[in-house]
Parts: C-alpha cells; sequence; structure tokens
C-alpha cells in the first residue's frame, strides 16, 4: 500500500507517491478526512508480482545455497574425523635364544675358536707373540733308516716339539717325513718310533734353511 505524501502534490489538489519503478506510479487521491481512495494501476500491479516471483527464486537460491554450505561441512567433518580405533601396541622382539639364525651364528663362531684353540701352529704363533719373540716358518725334512743295512723305513711315527707344541707326522713308503711350522727357537726335540726298532730322542739344529736329515734306528734285541 502507498499512503499520501505531500512532498509531490497533484494538479488536483492531491497527494502522490512515485512507485518501485521509476516509470509506474500510484496515484492515491484523498477525497474526504475520513476516506481514502487508492487508485493502482494494472501495469504496477504485474510489475509488484514479477519483483514478487524475482524475489521468491532469491531467497530458493539462497537456501540451496546455505544446504550446499551445511553438505560440505558435513563432508569435511567426515573426511577428517579422527579414527577412534585404537593405535596397534609394537610387535615384540623375540629373545635372541629364540632366533635359530643367531643360535647357528653363536655355533659357528664357537666352532672357530676351538678350531683355533686345537690348532698347536696357531696356539705357538700366539705364544711367541707374548713373549715377545720373531718367530719365522720352518721346513724340517728327513729320512728313517736302518742302521744296519740303510733300508728305508715306512710308517716311522715322527714327533717334533717346536715352542713347546707336539707335532706329529708318518714317514712315507720311502721313510720320508716332513715338517712345516712357525717358531723362533734354533733347535727343537726330535723324536722317531718304529715297530722293531729303538726310540729315537734328540734335539736337532734347524737354523740351516730346509735341513735334511738322516735318522738311523738300530734294531731291538
Amino acid at each position: 500500500m502507498v499512503f499520501p505524501s505531500n512532498e509531490y502534490p497533484s494538479p488536483a489538489g492531491g497527494n502522490y507517491l512515485p512507485s518501485l519503478s521509476t516509470e509506474k506510479y500510484v496515484i492515491a487521491v484523498r477525497k474526504t478526512d475520513s476516506k481514502l481512495l487508492e487508485i493502482i494501476d494494472d501495469e504496477v500491479l504485474a510489475d509488484l508480482k514479477d519483483r514478487k516471483s524475482e524475489l521468491g527464486k532469491a531467497m530458493e537460491k539462497i537456501e540451496l545455497f546455505e544446504k550446499g554450505q551445511n553438505l560440505n561441512t558435513n563432508i569435511f567433518q567426515q573426511t577428517f574425523t579422527p579414527d577412534p580405533k585404537p593405535i596397534p601396541s609394537p610387535t615384540p622382539i623375540p629373545n635372541w635364544w629364540e632366533n635359530a639364525t643367531v643360535i647357528a651364528a653363536i655355533i659357528a663362531a664357537f666352532a672357530t675358536i676351538m678350531t683355533a684353540i686345537l690348532n698347536p701352529q696357531l696356539i705357538g704363533n700366539i705364544l711367541n707373540w707374548i713373549k715377545g719373540k720373531k718367530s719365522s716358518q720352518q721346513i724340517v725334512t728327513g729320512r728313517v733308516l736302518n742302521n744296519t743295512n740303510g733300508a728305508w723305513i715306512p710308517g716311522a711315527k715322527v714327533s717334533l716339539e717346536a715352542n713347546g707344541i707336539p707335532l706329529t707326522e708318518f714317514t712315507d713308503s720311502e721313510g720320508v717325513f716332513e715338517f712345516c711350522f712357525q717358531t723362533s727357537e734354533s733347535k727343537i726335540r726330535i723324536r722317531v718310533e718304529a715297530n722293531g726298532y729303538n726310540m729315537y730322542d734328540r734335539r736337532i739344529d734347524i737354523s740351516s734353511p730346509r735341513a735334511i736329515h738322516d735318522i738311523r734306528l738300530n734294531n731291538t734285541i
């Protein structure tokens, strides 16, 4: 409804106001003090209906926009909601004695140590290192003979003692034996035993390189 105004006097002495449209007007004419006559143009009413329709469409767009905002908010909350699942505890590390690989490695290391302990030459080297003596490699070769006729004695047992370490060999078919070892001594003890012969037990000089010794055994009576 448009009320009369004194700002725009009409030629007939009435009052009028401009409508929402710049081209259409709603004219109100005051006939008496108690009655108000309103004359509304049909085109103005149609224009108002169009504006109402546009306003309704705008409101629908606003509602759709708000719904979209709420939907995006829900999606964001669902996407970034922390997972309520508990954090799994770390896998416990098994004991070393339950690991077959570790046990095998320990056994191999123990076997290596035992082999080293049972190796006389290695022990001799260790003793020389402890004593601070410089050891060198020695090769001792000899032949065991019959002292009566000079025949070779095969299968005779020959034992050496170098740096307190016993070494043993047996003569071949020609009565020959050979030892190769590390020592810092210039003399070693040698012992020869054979069936039907007296035992030979002496210290020999090994200072010359690759010394060859003929050892003669006497027959037992």
